[in-house]
């Protein structure tokens, strides 16, 4: 157990109105989920623990209040904004209904190493504190004691070694201390949680599925799987692939899941998906849709018939052309293999794609098929679909015609 809560810096605070942020319902929202885990909190003798923070610009940043730990919610007079902090002078300018916590200075610290860095988490919980210890994990030194200028530049001196705009730290000299930071609420979270699910004995279930070689949509369905199970807090994803990234982040969004990925290099992508214990992931038939929409067109190669390839291609032009005169117009143009290339920059029929649209039409493209190509980055209309949504689309379509 630590000392945690008691202020050790100079407090210059302005007493203000509560800021408003569009991101602290989020920020609020992933604070209530670490309460839940007995990650923030307080300890019998009445000292609170665990802060978390969202970067507003700069080193300005907006923070949970001092003795809020006992509260599983915090209302917006409960956070306040850190204007400026003098690690130097050990100093923390605040304005707001509450003082700062006393972890500011930390926290400045990780948005001063770290200019991507959005946000911070610092919590407490013996099995990760022991468990990163033990692994040697990323640390501060033992003489740095928290809420002071020596753990701040110690902070800093470990970001700064890391290197990317993820991580954690140990705080060696902060007895369970652990903090962690993100390019989002949600990307610092998952990086808690996988701690979590690694460490405390009491687990976080999030299953780790290695997806790496399997083609679409075998990532997405499993994945899928994987948060329907019993107990399941969210899923740890590999996968070689951007697209594949992309799908899956499409599928996390879709059914309300926080979604993050780091690129670890070598063509290894780790994707966390985690669940909203408020939310309820849809049904197959809620994700599905129970009734017919409209008509489809599946296109499957960059030219119409089978003859002269020129006169293919004129067809082709002339076909998507005569699909912007339909009334109703299709639900959806959904392009795999050779189709592809239609929907990309220079293609011909991008303008009448785009007028499509622009009028509703949902323009699809195998993701599978535009890595395959190589024409990802070449989408020049519409959006990259894995092929769970190319086959629930034409589920639902009342009719399809295929060319």
């Amino acid at each position: 157990m630590s000392d945690e809560g008691y202020v050790k810096y100079t407090a210059e605070h302005t007493q203000g109105l509560a800021m408003e942020h569009p991101l602290l319902p989020v920020l609020n929202n992933a604070r209530t989920r670490l309460y839940d885990l007995g990650l923030i909190g307080m300890y019998p003798n009445g000292v609170g623990f665990g802060n978390l923070s969202i970067c507003i610009a700069g080193n300005r940043f907006l923070i949970s209040g001092t003795a809020t730990g006992a509260k599983r919610e915090l209302s917006p007079d409960e956070y306040c904004l850190v204007t400026s902090c003098d690690i130097d002078g050990n100093r923390v300018r605040s304005y707001g209904p509450i003082l700062a916590s006393s972890e500011s200075m930390s926290h400045s610290a990780i948005y001063r190493a770290s200019w991507e860095a959005a946000a911070v988490i610092h919590i407490h919980s013996k099995a990760i504190f022991e468990g990163m210890l033990r692994d040697n994990c990323l640390s501060t030194p033992k003489t740095a004691a928290y809420g002071t200028p020596e753990m701040a530049r110690a902070i800093i001196a470990a970001v700064e070694q890391w290197g990317k705009p993820h991580g954690s730290i140990v705080l060696a000299g902060h007895d369970e201390g652990v903090i962690s930071w993100g390019v989002s609420v949600e990307e610092a979270l998952a990086e808690v949680l996988e701690l979590h699910n690694k460490y405390d004995s009491k687990g976080v279930y999030m299953k780790t599925l290695d997806m790496r070689g399997n083609p679409c949509p075998i990532p997405v369905v499993n994945a899928q799987k994987a948060l329907a199970e019993e107990g399941a807090d969210g899923v740890v994803v590999l996968v070689d692939n951007f697209v594949a990234v992309q799908n899956l982040e499409k599928m996390a969004k879709g059914t309300g899941c926080g979604f993050s990925y780091n690129d670890e290099g070598a063509s290894l992508y780790k994707v966390t998906i985690t669940k909203d214990p408020a939310k309820a992931l849809p049904t197959t038939a809620e994700t599905r849709g129970d009734g017919k929409k409209g008509l489809v067109a599946l296109i499957t190669a960059d030219s119409m018939g089978r003859g002269a390839e020129d006169l293919g291609k004129l067809l082709i032009k002339g076909f998507i052309f005569s699909l912007t005169q339909l009334n109703p117009l299709p639900e959806a143009l959904i392009f795999l293999n050779g189709g592809a290339h239609l929907t990309t920059e220079g293609a011909n029929t991008v303008p009448d794609l785009k007028a499509l649209e622009e009028k509703g039409t949902n323009i699809y493209t195998c993701g599978t098929c535009a890595n395959y190509y190589k024409l990802t980055e070449r989408l020049a209309v519409g959006s990259i679909v894995d092929m769970m949504k190319i086959t629930n689309t034409l589920a639902q379509a009342s009719g399809v015609i295929t060319l």
